[in-house]
């Protein structure tokens, strides 16, 4: 009865134009498309038409990976050498011989390490009496700073301009800051305004700023000086 039935069911796959599929020689694929619902079927036979595409893919992607890694690795050894070149031209002895180190590195130097790079060739070049490369640096800085740290490197630009006989260009980049930052940043941009206003006779700037310093909650206790400070200036600018 068996072997009847099995006859049959050739002779049923024989009509239906299809041939049987011995057991044994069914591939994984053949048995997973067959036990898989429709609406997987045309995602599968997909994935098993473009099978060498997507291991190409993957490959691609994983070499891709593998790269960038190694990229990473390179960039970050590449910023450990900048590092120490940098902190052998920070201890050269010799002011000048430093600030050409220090122009030299910074003319390659990665991004991470401008800011650094800058404050220490300003540095040295103030103790090499280059007032103009110090100030220039210090410009660099204050290109790249907000906040705190910008006032910071305007002061900083500020004394290397008027040490180099600028006063006029050092008033006029602190005025620019006047009236910004935190009550601190505006009380010491203010104060060097007064000394430097005060000493080129340009009593309007001297005693407006002296007025900010009054009003100024970061020194409330100085207000009263202030106060007579700008009343002096201006019996001093009548009398001129």
């Amino acid at each position: 009865m068996a072997k009847k039935s099995s006859q049959s069911g050739t002779v049923a796959q024989a009509e239906a134009g299809t041939s049987p599929i011995p057991q044994q020689q069914a591939s994984l694929l053949d048995k997973v498309t067959a036990e898989v619902t429709p609406e997987v079927s045309p995602l599968l036979q997909f994935i098993t038409n473009n099978a060498t595409k997507i291991v190409g893919v993957f490959l691609v992607c994983l070499a891709l990976g593998v790269g960038y890694g190694a990229y990473q690795w390179h960039a970050a050894g590449a910023l450990a050498d900048s590092k120490a070149a940098l902190g052998t031209a920070e201890v050269i002895k010799d002011p000048a011989e430093r600030v050409a180190a220090l122009e030299k590195f910074v003319s390659g130097a990665p991004a991470e390490l401008l800011p650094a790079a800058n404050l220490a060739l300003a540095k040295a070049a103030l103790e090499s009496e280059n007032y103009d490369k110090a100030a220039a640096a210090w410009a660099k800085v204050a290109a790249g700073e907000k906040g705190a740290f910008l006032i910071v490197a305007v002061t900083g630009q500020a004394e290397a301009l008027i040490k180099g006989g600028k006063d006029a260009e050092a008033l006029a980049l602190l005025q620019k800051h006047q009236g910004s930052g935190t009550d601190v940043s505006r009380a010491m941009v203010d104060s060097l305004v007064v000394d430097l206003a005060e000493k080129n006779n340009n009593y309007a700037a001297a005693i407006a700023a002296c007025e900010s310093l009054a009003a100024n909650p970061a020194s409330l206790g100085e207000a009263e000086f202030w106060r007579q400070k700008a009343a002096a200036l201006r019996s001093a600018e009548k009398a001129s």
